[in-house]
């Protein structure tokens, strides 16, 4: 199978113009290899970015939610705002702890948007991880409701003041509550995941440029 070197159409043995695009099809204007293939390899790809060039982006594109962002210079950043929002609190509480929040309120914004243009690269809009937010929110509220109320079940003191016992299937109701709660956090977290090593649109899509050409 011939491919035209200049759209990628599949074109058959012989013919001397591309169908598609008009192109002259002569000896090494025809490809083995699709046009995308073609294309990444003669035109190469920008080396990925690394750990201080992703901070240096972000920060610089503090609230930009336009345009688009490679998985390195995503992940990388994440790793950064793990790291400033975990570590100190862990660490040095519970003065730590303050340094914590503080990292959290600095990255808050830039994470959003790289979030936004790491769903850009792969043709999604940055609207999407609302969504995410949203079912973590949901999935949070029903562990602890599950969670709290399995407790309340279980012991008689608090029995009354929820007006439930062991003894009435309560208990059953509550463990399934803070199962369906993980499930939803783990579903959560695969989709995330998939959609977020997901390599980007090879070329220019409707949010901008491959940030991986040359």
């Amino acid at each position: 199978m011939k491919f035209c070197s200049n759209c990628g159409s599949e074109i058959e043995e012989g013919v001397r113009f591309c169908g598609n695009c008009g192109t002259q099809l002569v000896g090494f204007e025809t490809s083995d290899i699709p046009k995308s293939a073609a294309s990444t390899i003669s035109r190469g790809e920008v080396p990925s970015t690394s750990f201080p060039d992703a901070i240096k982006i972000a920060f610089s594109k503090y609230a930009d939610f336009s345009g688009r962002a490679r998985r390195s210079e995503y992940w990388w950043f994440f790793l950064f705002v793990q790291l400033v929002t975990q570590l100190p609190s862990l660490i040095f509480p519970p003065l730590g702890s303050i340094v914590s929040f503080g990292a959290f309120l600095v990255t808050f914004i830039p994470s959003l948007s790289v979030t936004a243009r790491r769903l850009h690269d792969i043709g999604r809009t940055g609207w999407w991880q609302l969504v995410w937010y949203l079912l973590g929110f949901v999935s949070t509220v029903v562990i602890a409701f599950g969670v709290l109320g399995g407790i309340a079940a279980l012991f008689s003191e608090f029995a009354d003041e929820f007006g439930v016992y062991p003894s009435d299937g309560a208990l059953e109701v509550f463990v399934l509550l803070g199962v369906l709660g993980v499930l939803i956090s783990l579903v959560t977290l695969v989709w995330w995941i998939i959609w977020f090593v997901k390599k980007g649109d090879l070329g220019s899509n409707e949010y901008g440029p491959d940030p991986r050409s040359k």
